[in-house]
């Protein structure tokens, strides 16, 4: 009985964790030069039981470097914040595309603030059918998480599996799924994305 006790607590305040949610939501392939990226991210939390929204705005400067700005709110609470990706190999016959992610963001979850870094390697394999292009991708997202109030440090470890699509027809428009699972002090999640990518001005 007590054990049932300890468990019902856990899983009861298993949502209090600092980590962030909205998803990884991209591959080790970088886009073209000079490129900005528009990323819509609806959110299931399995752990919470609650819904989550993030968008994104992405840009490309440079082939070997991104940068983004993020913003995320739902039933957990919100979090904002920037990141950088350093897309280390390119997609070729003989390897993967391998990209790291480093990002920091401020989290308020359950009326706890939180600022996050997050660092996160993803390796993706693209394959062309017919008029389409399907790339899934595999990543593991590591986040330290220190409180800024009443709160307590955190590391939280989740590993996110997912494939993107593009379609020829829809003009460069591509759709998103992705699994969260939580590994350390983070949640089981489902995301779905939707992201256009677009020239710069002057590109």
């Amino acid at each position: 009985m007590r054990l049932l006790s300890i468990l019902a607590v856990l899983f009861a305040n298993i949502w209090l964790y600092a980590d962030i949610p909205s998803g990884l939501i991209r591959t080790g392939e970088s886009l073209p030069p000079n490129t900005y990226e528009l990323v819509l991210i609806p959110q299931y939390v399995f752990t919470a039981k609650a819904v989550y929204l993030t968008s994104e705005l992405r840009y490309q400067p440079h082939e070997d470097i991104g940068v983004g700005f993020s913003f995320g709110s739902g039933q957990l609470g919100y979090n904002f914040g920037t990141n950088a990706t350093w897309y280390i190999l390119s997609d070729l016959p003989s390897q993967p595309a391998l990209a790291l992610l480093g990002g920091v963001y401020f989290n308020r979850m359950e009326g706890e603030n939180f600022f996050v870094a997050k660092l996160a390697p993803t390796v993706s394999r693209l394959f062309k059918i017919g008029r389409s292009t399907v790339t899934p991708y595999g990543a593991l997202q590591l986040s330290p998480s220190f409180a800024l109030g009443n709160g307590t440090n955190q590391f939280a470890m989740k590993t996110s599996i997912g494939t993107q699509a593009a379609f020829e027809i829809l003009n460069g428009l591509r759709f998103w799924w992705e699994l969260g699972l939580s590994i350390v002090n983070s949640m089981h999640e489902m995301s779905f994305g939707v992201s256009y990518p677009f020239a710069a001005l002057g590109g």
